[in-house]
């Protein structure tokens, strides 16, 4: 350079900035309106190549003046560039040189810089060749206001999109401000303590709180298979242990050893309800098979967001089920339903056969069949990070993807000193040698009906049994005395966190909850078998026609001391594990309420200040890896198209966006109404085990 006192340099905090973005496993794009050239060249000179994703110059376009005249220069003009380049007025310089360059060479030929930013075209080109997830958030730093604004077209499509502008003269250093819709930071320096890429910093630790999915080389569904011949056993894979009817519940699966532990396998509901499908029709209830066949379309079109098409799917889908159930594989797999259950290996093998027989179902059936899956990973995931702050890392749950070479399949570890919690809410209830899988199976032999038998009749005078006053009486009492000697920490906990991750009303009960043995000698809950992002619970709906009212999350955010009546209300809180005996259920919920009344309030508070204290850049970034692990499963029939699978992600984006945001406001809320209030005015809460004020803080990998 022919200035020996200049040198390139990086803006203070820029080294930081870099190591902190690639650290965290994001994506960095240099876009700068300097040609592409040079800026390659800067780039090298520093020696940076390794810091950028995308290095984006402006093109440059070498054309004909199309101003060129071969007349002389006029001697005004003449005297007016003289006086120009003799004084200081730059404008003046560059209007002169303007108008003069008409008279230059005939074969002058000029230079022109195409897709100058504020333009998008580049921006969106990076994106595209990185592959960048439309959930994912990005952050525009820069010391020009176009830096910002050339991302204002994908701000108007609802992206997250962040400005941070660098400017220490700016006159709203320290505020945010808006630049063509895009909320932007200024700040003096990078190196500001209060710059945003630190507090990313502080994230940068975090192990992703969804987990990876994890590729074993086989899977044994069935106690009669042996494990592949080496080297294609080799690794560890997943072998059969018992059949999953022990544990109850609809969804196909099974009980199988993987790491040295039992572990719960399952499919999920969807390939279930097709398994259902098949057997109901077996077994003549085509009734009930048509109602399912309904499920699974509809399970599509709430996924989708299309329901345009739901009757054609219906039929597309009955149509190729007929055709299946003649064919040779399809007999046997129709026996086999006629006289039980179908197993992970049935129900899977039917999923992949329908979608070859018909390639339009693959998108309507393998985008259920996906997201049942993913989306029990991420919620149970999102629980379990809550459940740590309560809970010993022994005790709480696992949740993974296994990846085979055929099939995709959710595992959580089996908690051995575990009780369901269904079962010790009703243990006081049933009479003496009674299980509650009795009463289950008493009520639905009533449900059943048919002609009048000995198995009915003693079905009938189980759940009278059962529900008589006297035994409801004790019942109260003995569930009572159980809540007052050892309590029920984190029961709140697990309803709203459950409810915030948006799972449907049926699953949101104690038949999906676990009681263990807290190291204080109390009783803890335990959320197992999440299955959110089914429906957004936020507000409250109110009573339309014979329709009850249904509180939503969004009220108990915002008034924790409500928690108590809202999370154990009939449209919250799921009496399914007491279908047929309902009158167990109402007497539990009113010994929940009067016994554990005071705990609400501090625990939803506690799930509040948890979800206002997430990064959502970190929690929507872990997301994005999940669905980048997915990419490695395309390859399989069944699988569903790339951008469905897009759709689904951004789907569950927003309910993060959503939950975090919302809580974000009502903590913030919270906290303004009580600096408002004059000293003494406010009480503290009881804080009981459970709540995150109390918990010790612990490593988020010490779980089990």
């Amino acid at each position: 350079m022919p200035f020996p006192g200049v040198r390139i340099a990086l803006m203070p905090g820029a080294r930081e900035l870099l190591d902190t973005s690639h650290a965290a496993g994001s994506p960095v794009m240099l876009i700068s309106n300097r040609a592409h050239s040079d800026l390659e060249k800067e780039v090298r000179y520093l020696d940076m190549q390794q810091d950028f994703d995308v290095v984006s110059g402006t093109p440059t376009v070498t054309r004909p003046r199309s101003n060129a005249s071969a007349a002389p220069m006029p001697e005004a003009l003449q005297q007016r560039l003289t006086a120009a380049l003799q004084g200081d007025d730059d404008g003046a310089l560059r209007a002169a040189l303007e108008d003069a360059s008409a008279y230059a060479h005939p074969n002058t030929t000029s230079v022109t810089q195409t897709d100058r930013k504020p333009h998008a075209a580049r921006l969106l080109d990076s994106l595209q060749r990185l592959s960048v997830p439309s959930e994912a958030p990005i952050i525009l730093y820069g010391d020009q206001p176009s830096d910002i604004s050339q991302a204002a077209k994908l701000a108007e499509t609802g992206r997250r999109i962040e400005g941070v502008l660098i400017d220490p003269g700016h006159n709203d250093v320290g505020r945010q401000i808006d630049v063509e819709g895009i909320p932007t930071r200024v700040i003096r320096s990078l190196a500001d303590p209060d710059a945003p890429w630190k507090s990313a910093a502080r994230a940068v630790h975090e192990p992703p709180l969804f987990p990876a999915m994890r590729t074993v080389p086989f899977i044994l569904s069935r106690p009669e298979q042996s494990a592949p011949p080496l080297p294609v056993a080799a690794g560890d894979g997943v072998v059969y242990s018992r059949a999953k009817q022990a544990l109850g519940g609809s969804d196909v699966g099974m009980l199988a050893w993987m790491d040295g532990h039992e572990h719960l396998v399952k499919t999920g509901l969807s390939r279930s309800l097709l398994g259902q499908i098949m057997s109901c029709r077996a077994r003549g209830q085509e009734s009930e098979a048509e109602k399912r066949v309904g499920y699974v379309v509809d399970i599509w079109a709430r996924l989708s967001g299309d329901d345009t098409q739901k009757d054609a799917l219906k039929d597309q889908l009955k149509k190729t089920l007929h055709a299946f159930i003649q064919s040779e594989k399809g007999s046997r797999l129709f026996e086999k339903a006629r006289s039980g259950d179908l197993d992970l290996t049935d129900v899977s093998g039917l999923h992949r056969a329908l979608t070859d027989a018909c390639p339009q179902l693959k998108n309507p059936l393998g985008m259920p069949v996906i997201f049942d899956l993913v989306n029990g990973v991420a919620s149970q995931a999102l629980a379990n990070a809550l459940q740590r702050t309560y809970l010993a890392g022994s005790h709480v749950p696992d949740a993974t993807l296994l990846v085979s070479p055929d099939n995709v399949l959710f595992a959580s570890r089996i908690l051995q000193d575990a009780v369901p919690m269904d079962a010790f809410l009703t243990r006081a209830f049933l009479p003496q040698g009674v299980s509650l899988r009795d009463a289950k199976l008493a009520a639905a032999r009533i449900k059943t009906g048919g002609a009048e038998s000995a198995e009915l009749r003693g079905a009938r005078e189980l759940i009278a049994r059962i529900c008589a006053p006297r035994q409801l009486d004790a019942g109260r009492q003995g569930l009572t005395g159980a809540l007052q000697a050892q309590g029920m920490d984190g029961f709140f906990t697990s309803v709203l966190a459950r409810l915030t991750i948006g799972e449907s009303h049926n699953d949101l009960g104690p038949d999906n909850m676990l009681i263990v043995p807290g190291a204080d000698g109390r009783h803890k809950a335990v959320n197992i078998d999440v299955t959110g992002f089914w429906e957004s619970r936020r507000d409250s709906i109110p009573a339309i026609d014979q329709a009850p009212p249904r509180p939503g999350w969004g009220e108990v955010m915002a008034h924790p001391e409500q928690a108590a009546d809202i999370l154990l209300d009939a449209n919250v809180l799921s009496g399914r594990y007491a279908r047929g005996f309902e009158a167990v259920h109402e007497v539990v919920v009113d010994v929940l309420r009067n016994t554990l009344r005071d705990q609400a309030a501090p625990e939803a508070a506690s799930v509040r200040a948890w979800y206002a204290a997430q990064n959502e850049a970190h929690v929507l970034a872990s997301m994005s890896e999940l669905q980048h692990g997915l990419r490695d499963v395309a390859q399989l029939g069944w699988m569903v198209d790339p951008e469905m699978l897009e759709k689904g992600f951004s789907r569950n984006a927003g309910f993060i966006r959503d939950v975090i945001g919302q809580a974000k406001a009502a903590q913030q809320a919270a906290s303004t109404a009580g600096h408002a209030k004059a000293p003494g005015e406010t009480a503290s809460p009881r804080t009981t085990p459970g709540t995150i004020a109390q918990a010790p803080q612990r490593h988020p990998g010490s779980h089990g």
